[in-house]
């Protein structure tokens, strides 16, 4: 109904246009009044030119948009081609499309300018690997059980601070780290248990790609504590997120390594949120993993521990004897 009161106050602005046409009175000419203004124009309209004349913007009482669009016997206007950047360089052929090997992505790059594939930055690299690495709690932890098994510790202690959340320390009675490797303990892909792919057929270690310590830098603060049986006192490693060592102090610690990582995930907000929600399912997690490792280490000693804020002080959640065999351990 709406669209008919329109076209009627259309002819009624325009009665130069559909003077002396004849009401419809008949079924079709009513239909013809239901028609698109198209071909409505084509039906009632005598000549093109009297139609320019008449449905011009001047000829009219207003400048609405009633005036010409609805009736006119020029053609529909046509949608303007593309306008082809000068980034985007044909292929040579006959046809003028652009090929696609070269045409430039240029979305989100300011006007003006040409974008092209670019390296990323290489501390943005290095925090989205890390992410993929120390996944969670558990993740984190199994690592440096990992590292400590694979030093030959006797004992390995998992030390706890409200569940994870605030801290986490693994510490063992292994050979300890050597001040020649110091700087490239958490290096990217440095390690000392393999120099080329064919020493893989060889391997008898748990770690071997260098990137447990390396992403624990990222995510959260790390802090190491070592002595080897040469030294006389231990010294402690304060490790920056972009893998340098930033300070060594020396400091009372026995035979072996102490790995401290606090406030896991602090510069990843949603990570840092998922784990402050799920505190206790990821701790439920972490202690079914020291459970599994628990049973494969023989003649090692694995012990969790964990401190709760307030009046709940320190608990023992995990604590295996050196069993000789994998029975014994379970």
């Amino acid at each position: 109904k709406g669209y008919v009161s329109r076209v009627v106050l259309a002819r009624q602005r325009l009665g130069s246009v559909v003077v002396g046409a004849a009401s419809p009175t008949s079924q079709d000419d009513k239909d013809s009044q239901l028609q698109p203004p198209a071909l409505e124009a084509e039906r009632v309209l005598p000549s093109s030119k009297s139609l320019e004349a008449d449905a011009s913007p001047s000829a009219t009482s207003g400048g609405t948009w009633l005036d010409a669009p609805f009736f006119t016997s020029r053609p529909l206007a046509q949608p303007a081609a593309p306008q082809v950047s000068p980034e985007v360089v044909g292929d040579g052929s006959d046809s003028g499309a652009p090929s696609c090997s070269s045409t430039v992505l240029s979305a989100g790059a300011p006007s003006g300018t040409k974008a092209g594939i670019l390296p990323i930055d290489p501390r943005a690299v290095h925090s989205i690997c890390s992410g993929q690495v120390i996944l969670d709690l558990a993740t984190a932890c199994k690592e440096l059980i990992e590292n400590s098994l694979d030093a030959g510790a006797t004992t390995v202690e998992l030390r706890l601070r409200n569940y994870g959340l605030d801290s986490l320390e693994v510490c063992d009675d292994g050979c300890g780290i050597s001040p020649s490797d110091y700087e490239g303990l958490t290096l990217k892909h440095h390690t000392s248990k393999l120099s080329q792919f064919a020493d893989l057929a060889g391997l008898e270690t748990f770690g071997f790609r260098g990137e447990a310590l390396s992403s624990l830098c990222c995510v959260s603060d790390l802090t190491v504590t070592t002595r080897t049986r040469d030294q006389v006192v231990g010294v402690k490693l304060v490790y920056d997120r972009s893998q340098r060592l930033v300070s060594q102090a020396p400091t009372p610690h026995p035979v072996g390594t102490t790995v401290a990582a606090a406030q896991l995930f602090v510069d990843m907000p949603v990570r840092r949120a998922e784990l402050q929600k799920n505190v206790k399912k990821e701790y439920a997690k972490l202690l079914h993993m020291v459970h599994q490792y628990a049973v494969v280490s023989t003649r090692t000693r694995l012990i969790c521990y964990n401190t709760t804020r307030g009046s709940g002080g320190r608990s023992v959640a995990v604590s295996t004897q050196r069993g000789s065999s994998m029975l014994a351990n379970a």
